[in-house]
C-alpha cells in the first residue's frame, strides 16, 4: 500500500494515527496500530513505513530515492516491483533485482 493511499483510508483519523505511528518503533507496533484501525499491512509494508519515518542518517527513504533516481528506463518501462513497489533497480546485465528488497525480476 502506497503511503498516500494509507493516510487516505485512516479518514477522519488520519492526524492521530499518523501522531501515533511516528512513537511506534518497531515493525510490530506500527502493524498493532494499523489493526487497531481497521487496515492490514504486511511486515514489508510496516519495515517501509517505518524507514521513511525514522529514516537512518545518512540514508534516503525509498520514496526520496525514488523522487531522485525516477529509477532505471527499464523499470519506468516495465512497472515497480511487485513485492514493495520500489522503481529502482539494480541490474548486472543479467538480471534485474530490486534496490530495495532485493526481489529478483522476472522479465
Amino acid at each position: 500500500m502506497k503511503i498516500q493511499e494509507l493516510i487516505t483510508s485512516l479518514g477522519p483519523n488520519a492526524k492521530e494515527v499518523i501522531d501515533k505511528a511516528v512513537q511506534c518503533t518497531t515493525t510490530e507496533e506500527l502493524i498493532s496500530l494499523a489493526n487497531d484501525n481497521q487496515i492490514s499491512i504486511t511486515e514489508l509494508e510496516a519495515r517501509e513505513l517505518l524507514a521513511t519515518i525514522h529514516p537512518q542518517p545518512g540514508e534516503l527513504a525509498d520514496g526520496e530515492l525514488d523522487a531522485i533516481t525516477g529509477g532505471t528506463a527499464e523499470s519506468q518501462e516495465k512497472g515497480p516491483c511487485p513485492v514493495c513497489g520500489s522503481t529502482n533497480f539494480v541490474s548486472n546485465w543479467e538480471v534485474y533485482k530490486c534496490a530495495h528488497c532485493d526481489h529478483v525480476m522476472d522479465w
